[in-house]
């Protein structure tokens, strides 16, 4: 819940730096975590990370998101 929270509040704040940070964290918890599901949704929201750090020039969110995407494949 507190990804989701954070997620939100960074939505509504137009912080999209901690939005895409969020993502990638939550991300990367759901596929360590592992449970039916999380890999999938772990990979929207990776991609969501990696979509807004590559428009806005986070370059090192962007090679995070990079990685934990070819890690999926």
């Amino acid at each position: 819940i507190y990804f989701l929270q954070a997620s939100e509040m960074s939505e509504r704040l137009g912080a999209k730096f901690f939005g895409a940070r969020s993502e990638l964290w939550w991300g990367l918890m759901l596929v360590e975590r592992g449970a039916a599901g999380d890999v999938a949704r772990a990979r929207s929201l990776l991609a969501k990370a990696h979509a807004a750090a590559s428009a806005h020039g986070y370059a090192g969110l962007e090679r995070r998101a990079t990685r934990a995407l070819q890690q999926l494949d």
